[in-house]
């Protein structure tokens, strides 16, 4: 069994949390201890303190929370420099300017956290 599995979209919107949440829902129904985990959300409404999005992934797994030293377990790679793509055409009269940055990241080592379980 994979230790870790990924969901990952490009846009907003996708349907991103819907698949990791009905994995999530498979692999505790299968009796495997399963958590989602959302190491980044833009936009929140003003009257939540926890993201939508965040809730579906604690509500569908079975551990409530993982905590520890994330500075030990996490790695985050983040690439120099920024790509900027020129495109003359889409919106004529205007030049549109397209900028990327390369990030990524995983679970380096899963030894210094540990989970608070729940049962659904």
């Amino acid at each position: 069994m994979a230790r870790g599995i990924f969901v990952t979209g490009t846009d907003t919107g996708v349907g991103k949390t819907i698949v990791a949440a009905a994995l999530l829902r498979g692999l505790t129904a299968a009796g495997l201890r399963a958590v989602g985990m959302k190491p980044v959300a833009a936009g929140i409404d003003d009257s939540e303190t926890v993201p939508a999005d965040t809730r579906a992934l604690m509500a569908a797994g079975n551990i409530a929370a993982l905590y520890g030293d994330m500075e030990a377990t996490y790695l985050v790679v983040d690439r120099i420099g920024i790509r900027v793509l020129r495109d003359p055409y889409t919106n004529k009269p205007f030049v549109h300017f397209y900028t990327t940055k390369r990030v990524g990241g995983g679970v380096h080592n899963p030894e210094p956290m540990r989970a608070l379980k729940v049962s659904a």
